[in-house]
């Protein structure tokens, strides 16, 4: 119960002030971690699942909703590693959303809103690239979270 107190008592701590990773409880592959992933996978599976029973013009406003929240919560996320450190620079090498699974944010424009053709070739990529490179980040996400617990 301390670690997950410990947990939401430093929810919005940047990870220059945190204390090193070895005391703090939910990091990478530990208890705390792989029971909030498997909550958190249960979760996402059970909506997908629902989702996937509704009309089409749902889903596009589901995806529609998924792509404004991604491209807000990189924002947020650049303007955090930027702005609330120690030191206050703008990282291009480690916060810029140049990866695979960081991708989804540029094709899904042309999933949702794409002719034939875009839309194809986008949801290729989402469906496949962008879906691998996704879970192996929510997984083992080693890219910009994982200095955080949970």
């Amino acid at each position: 119960m301390s670690d997950l107190l410990f947990l939401l008592d430093n929810f919005f701590t940047h990870k220059d002030f945190l204390p090193p990773s070895s005391d703090i409880p939910g990091t990478l592959f530990t208890p705390l971690h792989l029971i909030f992933s498997a909550i958190l996978l249960s979760f996402i599976i059970f909506i997908a699942l629902k989702a996937s029973k509704r009309d089409e013009q749902f889903i596009r406003r589901i995806f529609t909703a998924i792509w404004i929240c991604a491209v807000v919560l990189e924002i947020v996320k650049i303007v955090w590693e930027s702005f609330c450190g120690k030191t206050v620079s703008f990282e291009a090498t480690g916060v810029l959303p140049l990866y695979p699974c960081s991708i989804f944010m540029y094709a899904m424009p042309f999933a949702i809103w794409g002719n034939d053709f875009w839309k194809r070739a986008a949801c290729g990529y989402v469906c496949t690239v962008g879906m691998l490179g996704g879970a192996i980040n929510f997984f083992y996400p080693m890219t910009i979270l994982y200095n955080y617990s949970c």
